[in-house]
């Protein structure tokens, strides 16, 4: 079980205590939900004290607690939304070590990349001769790092003979601030990255359950994906397409099987500056 899953659960179980303690009658299957998860999170673990912690700011924006649902459990693949409750679809955010937007195989980063470049476009942020060059380096990008699980060498041995490509793809990525290329074209690219990985409209669609559309970080707090919390995040995001993720081993037990994953995070040296912009 992930810290992430683990406050999912206990900011359910703070809300469902909460609209309790105001003499709200909730389900029966919530209240066996509740008694599951007292038990099992006790009352003083540091995702309990989050969860709690999170319910003023939730109730301020208008979340009515006793309609707080578990959601992106029990769908797959997974869902931005971690908890819905009415309008409100929340994606949660376990912030200790790093702020992730997103993490997963080559196909999926792949896909993700491109929902933002063809919402880009389509908005007119980006236009037609830069969609094309960036359509380009991605489809590259799938086609030549989407190889499965292989060797340490052989993953080695692919990443070293495309570094041009990996260069390419960096220009086109990374924080605006850092960006040797930092054009409007790519700081729009940049954003439009970042809303994508935090809502998921594109590949969910805007109107979905499982597309989100707020954030709730156990020390950041709660807030709407608005374009003034994207354009935040988007100075301090960084893309890995070339985080190498072990998944299991080779026939031969002395050969290690690696795969080549995508993660779209704020890193641990930048979250901190990140958290105190959006305290603020």
């Amino acid at each position: 079980m992930s810290k992430g899953e683990d406050f999912e659960k206990c900011t359910c179980l703070a809300a469902w205590e909460s609209a309790q303690g105001a003499g709200v009658a909730l389900p029966q299957d919530v209240q066996n939900q509740m008694s599951i998860w007292s038990r099992q999170f006790g009352r003083n673990l540091d995702v309990r004290v989050a969860g709690r912690n999170a319910i003023p700011s939730m109730q301020s924006a208008g979340v009515d607690l006793s309609t707080v649902r578990h959601y992106g459990a029990a769908v797959k693949p997974s869902p931005k939304t971690d908890i819905i409750a009415g309008n409100f679809k929340i994606s949660c955010k376990w912030e200790d070590k790093g702020y992730q937007l997103a993490s997963g195989g080559i196909e999926w980063t792949f896909n993700s990349l491109k929902n933002a470049l063809v919402a880009a476009y389509e908005t007119g942020d980006i236009p037609f001769g830069s969609f094309m060059i960036i359509d380009e380096i991605l489809n590259d990008y799938a086609q030549t790092f989407g190889v499965g699980r292989q060797s340490k060498a052989s993953i080695d041995g692919l990443l070293d003979g495309n570094q041009t490509l990996q260069q390419q793809i960096s220009m086109h990525l990374g924080p605006v601030s850092s960006n040797a290329d930092a054009s409007r074209v790519h700081r729009q690219f940049n954003r439009a990255i970042v809303h994508e990985s935090l809502t998921g409209n594109e590949q969910w669609g805007e109107t979905s359950a499982e597309s989100a559309n707020y954030v709730l970080g156990n020390q950041s707090g709660f807030h709407e994906i608005d374009q003034n919390y994207v354009n935040t995040v988007a100075r301090y995001y960084s893309v890995r397409p070339y985080a190498r993720k072990g998944r299991g081993s080779d026939p031969d037990p002395n050969i290690s099987q690696q795969e080549i994953v995508g993660r779209l995070e704020v890193t641990e040296g930048n979250t901190r500056r990140l958290l105190s912009e959006l305290r603020h």
